[in-house]
């Protein structure tokens, strides 16, 4: 009997192992189950959450944070970008003056709060549309003709499509600045015969051209243009600008205007390259048409430019007629860190003058500095204050050293000047100026 009891007692004690086994086994799967499903989650949430969904808000977010995130995705040999929202729908380089398709619902998310570049593209094109329209109303005598209410038909005009999109986001990054250092180099070209030698520079000379991103504002003549845009580049419907052709008796230039041919499409030959051309195709170049009858200065075509920001790490503005040193994009980016008020610092100087007939690599220089000013002694500038170059490096520096003042056709900053120091869409026709109100501004917010 006690025998029979032992027996039962141990095949009890066997069972209890067994499930206790089983249920250790199933515990152990259950667990490693939870794992891989909060992995899964985890990835999920990391990678595709911000992909999916528009910003709300727009903040400063650094590569943890941001919805910029470059995804590389590899299907077979092929590798495939998938590019932050808003820089979608990609719109044409080329030819001009294509518009952006569904313009109206792009403009309206715009508004919304789902910014897009395309859509801001297309606020733009709207307000150089109804300036040409109502350039041709005014042109045929039922417009203003005082000085005064030329401007305010300006101001009305830029007050109706362009105001709302600067109250709508001032004092705010419109996209999330991305910390991958990306770089927007912003081009502000009127009649710019060097624009696509100035690209072939940017691009050819940078040590990472896939982070580069252009935003070029192109004022130039394409041919005689109608009320409704059509343009006839037939004969020689452009003019030249004021050419020196001799000396009277007196010794003094003489000088005339020319009908000539349209202008040389300077994208067209960027674009058609074999070494350069990818770079129209990967939405790195984002182009404003105007016409150069309609140009309304440097001042508003910078703004216009400014606008075709995409989320780019940092900002840089130059003349569109410019050299370009090996590793100029890492070589700033480190310079600009090295600063003592770094990230609130700007890079800026006069660049140095070329012959663009010589096309030998840039002799790097140690600088000069924007020290001085002084009142200009033209007639005609009597009361403008210019800046001048007085000084330069010495070359033993180990910092950027501080001036009181920014170039316009130079400067160098991380995309958080957008939002601190914002170009201004009211100044029309302003060229002597920029600059003043730009260096003010800068020192407000404790910008050197």
């Amino acid at each position: 009997m006690a025998q029979r009891q032992r027996r039962t007692k141990l095949k009890d004690r066997r069972g209890r192992n067994r499930r206790n086994e089983f249920y250790s086994a199933e515990r152990l799967l259950t667990l490693l189950l939870g794992v891989m499903l909060l992995l899964v989650m985890g990835v999920y949430v990391r990678f595709f959450t911000d992909l999916l969904s528009q910003p709300k808000s727009s903040v400063i977010a650094d590569s943890s944070k941001s919805s910029l995130k470059m995804l590389s995705l590899r299907t077979g040999l092929q590798k495939t970008k998938i590019s932050p929202p808003h820089l979608f729908p990609e719109f044409p380089v080329l030819p001009p003056f294509t518009p952006v398709e569904n313009s109206e619902h792009l403009v309206k998310e715009t508004l919304d709060g789902k910014p897009t570049v395309a859509g801001i593209m297309a606020i733009l094109q709207n307000f150089l549309a109804d300036l040409h329209h109502t350039n041709y109303w005014v042109a045929e005598g039922n417009g203003p003709t005082s000085i005064r209410g030329v401007i305010r038909t300006y101001f009305d005009l830029a007050e109706r499509h362009i105001g709302p999109l600067e109250r709508f986001y001032s004092g705010r990054s419109i996209f999330p600045i991305r910390d991958d250092d990306s770089i927007f180099m912003s081009f502000a070209a009127y009649r710019e015969y060097l624009l696509a030698e100035t690209l072939f520079e940017a691009f050819g000379n940078a040590a990472n051209p896939e982070k580069l991103f252009i935003g070029a504002v192109i004022q130039q003549c394409f041919g005689k243009v109608d009320a409704d845009g059509n343009i006839d580049k037939s004969g020689k419907p452009c003019m030249t600008g004021v050419e020196v052709v001799g000396k009277n008796a007196q010794g003094r230039d003489m000088t005339r205007v020319s009908n000539k041919l349209p202008d040389n499409d300077e994208m067209e030959e960027f674009c058609s390259h074999p070494n350069f051309g990818k770079y129209c195709k990967t939405g790195q170049i984002r182009v404003l048409y105007v016409h150069e009858t309609e140009s309304l200065g440097p001042a508003v075509a910078r703004y216009h430019a400014s606008r075709l920001w995409g989320g780019e790490t940092y900002f840089i503005q130059t003349d569109s007629h410019l050299k370009f040193a090996k590793s100029w994009d890492i070589k700033y980016i480190a310079e600009l860190r090295a600063a003592q008020n770094y990230p609130k610092a700007v890079l800026s100087s006069y660049p140095p003058g070329f012959n663009p007939a010589n096309h030998a690599a840039v002799k790097e220089t140690r600088g000069a500095r924007l020290c001085s000013c002084a009142f200009s002694n033209s007639e005609i500038e009597k009361d403008i204050l210019r800046i001048n170059v007085s000084g330069s490096y010495r070359g033993n520096e180990t910092e950027p050293r501080q001036i009181p003042f920014i170039a316009a056709g130079f400067f160098f900053a991380r995309a958080e000047f957008l939002v601190d120091v914002p170009f201004d869409p009211y100044m029309p026709w302003c060229f002597m100026g920029e600059e003043i109100v730009s260096g003010a501004c800068l020192l407000q917010v404790f910008f050197t």
